[in-house]
């Protein structure tokens, strides 16, 4: 759809258009074209291969729909867009050979067909998305090394890798768009990935990226007044990552910092229980942490959570990585896993790249010291 903006999906396999749309709010013209066979779903016109969905939606610079002949020209068997599109917009619409379908809401029902294209891989794993202004990396890094080391072997969408359980490739943004995240997840699932951690950013939740997915844990870290440019107002900003947690399923866990005033505003519509995460214990939240020690090696503090109490010990420094550590901590204790050998894995888990890294230096021995 845009300059420099490869966003599609592939997959060796193909589904019908049948297959990956029934049951939404999604309407074919003509209306017997489920049968048609759909080799990958892309909103880029000039990724268009034979067999090609084309999503054709407004973009933040460019509209997908003026891309439509382009993308039918290239092979597109099929146009996802919206009402303003008519059959009579290109000449294999009118015939019915190419199929069009109809959403009023393209982003959502883009996401979700993606995610049934590639057999819905956030149903088959753990899944475990973060948002908040700070603190989504360093969450995201604790919780996949933990679980790797628990025995629930997790991949990782980041602002800073994307780590499929068989590689890890450089993120171009934090979250990606529905088509890759869905190819992403299919590919962790293949490679033997039980769960998937993903940093779910203010921009990803007010396009419509993760609609699709089914996520089993909610995450929320802080709101400051960051990304004002793109959401014009910082209750906007909390709009936005409120959705993350509209969307929860039966059984699901929202985990927020309390100590931030946003969490209320950002849960206020959230269907599930919300569990506390805070640095006051006097508050009586689900699960707080008291310091012990904080020094350049690292933190040393206590940990109440609803049925334990314990030390832990993480080569992470800083304030603030208490409640990075407090919030990975509820989540793998949500999950089931023992405190101790959450308190193990939490010791072995260090800053992700670029968060405050140590750097050792070699002792000099020159006369300047």
């Amino acid at each position: 759809m845009e300059a420099g903006n490869t966003r599609h999906s592939r997959t060796s396999s193909m589904a019908t258009l049948g297959k990956i749309t029934e049951d939404l709010a999604i309407r074919s013209v003509p209306a017997d074209s489920a049968g048609v066979a759909v080799e990958f779903i892309t909103e880029d016109s000039r990724a268009v291969r034979p067999g090609a969905l084309f999503v054709a939606r407004p973009g933040t610079t460019r509209d997908g729909r003026r891309f439509i002949a382009d993308a039918i020209d290239a092979g597109a068997v099929a146009i996802l867009t919206d009402d303003s599109v008519a059959p009579s917009a290109h000449p294999r619409l009118a015939s019915g050979e190419v199929a069009l379908l109809h959403a009023h809401d393209v982003p959502l029902a883009a996401a979700r067909v993606a995610e049934r294209f590639h057999g819905r891989p956030s149903r088959d794993m753990t899944l475990i998305g973060v948002t908040g202004t700070n603190g989504k990396t360093t969450i995201t890094h604790i919780l996949k090394h933990a679980l790797d080391t628990l025995g629930l072997p997790a991949g990782l969408i980041g602002t800073v890798t994307i780590d499929d359980g068989r590689s890890a490739t450089p993120a171009r943004l934090t979250t990606p768009s529905a088509f890759e995240l869905s190819a992403a997840l299919a590919r962790m699932r293949d490679n033997g990935r039980r769960a998937a951690v993903l940093e779910v950013s203010s921009h990803a939740l007010d396009q419509g990226r993760v609609a699709g997915l089914e996520f089993d844990v909610a995450v929320f870290t802080n709101l400051t007044g960051d990304h004002l440019d793109y959401h014009g107002t910082l209750d906007a900003y909390a709009d936005a990552k409120s959705r993350l947690f509209a969307t929860l399923p039966p059984g699901a866990a929202a985990i927020v910092n309390s100590d931030d005033p946003a969490h209320t505003r950002i849960t206020r519509d959230c269907p599930v229980a919300i569990t506390h995460c805070s640095r006051h214990p006097e508050t009586e939240p689900h699960y707080a942490i008291i310091p012990t020690d904080l020094t350049a090696g690292g933190i040393d503090a206590d940990v109440h959570t609803p049925t334990d109490r314990f030390s832990i010990r993480s080569p992470l420094v800083g304030q603030h990585n208490l409640m990075n550590l407090l919030q990975a901590i509820a989540v793998l204790d949500r999950l089931g896993c023992p405190a101790a050998e959450i308190r193990a894995a939490l010791g072995r888990v260090g800053a992700p790249p670029g968060r405050l890294e140590p750097v050792r230096v070699a002792r000099c021995d020159c006369p300047f010291g």
